[in-house]
């Protein structure tokens, strides 16, 4: 652990432009590992069963960025996120100009709060990893003009407060 530590902090410090997938795919580990490597200034790490609680979370930001990398192929999406509800075994999301699907809770095994540099900017990423260690989907807060909103900040700033 301490070894991939180590090279986190050298990759990070080298000033490259690396995320969370990034990283992972340059150390061949999986993202999970890259979380418990991180220190707790930059990652808190919650269950999985606090899905409720995280989502409660992000229908707090006006606007985020939704993310989905499988295979090397990226999708990013402005969103924004209303409440789900319960229904056919799937957490449902319904709501006119916001992201609706059907979501396995139980598939989420971890979810990640980072603070990462990302294109020479810090990068606030909400991480919902799999039993594989590895995100299934991830959510930014989003940038207006190369910048996060203070605001945005402070309710980031806010939650990882509450979770710790």
């Amino acid at each position: 652990m301490e070894n991939l530590k180590q090279k986190i902090d050298e990759i990070v410090a080298s000033g490259k432009c690396m995320g969370l997938s990034m990283l992972k795919n340059t150390l061949n580990v999986s993202e999970l590992e890259i979380c418990r490597a991180l220190d707790k200034k930059d990652c808190t790490l919650l269950e999985g069963s606090e899905f409720d609680r995280v989502w409660d979370f992000l229908c707090r930001f006006e606007k985020l960025t939704f993310f989905i990398e499988k295979e090397g192929n990226i999708f990013e999406l402005g969103v924004s996120v209303a409440p789900g509800r319960e229904g056919m075994g799937y957490f449902n999301l319904f709501g006119a100009g916001s992201l609706n699907g059907h979501l396995k809770k139980e598939s989420v095994c971890k979810i990640a709060l980072l603070k990462l540099p990302f294109m020479h900017l810090v990068s606030y990423q909400i991480a919902f990893i799999g039993k594989d260690g590895n995100a299934i989907y991830n959510f930014y807060l989003s940038r207006y003009e190369h910048k996060h909103r203070e605001q945005d900040l402070k309710t980031f700033d806010d939650f990882l407060n509450e979770a710790a």
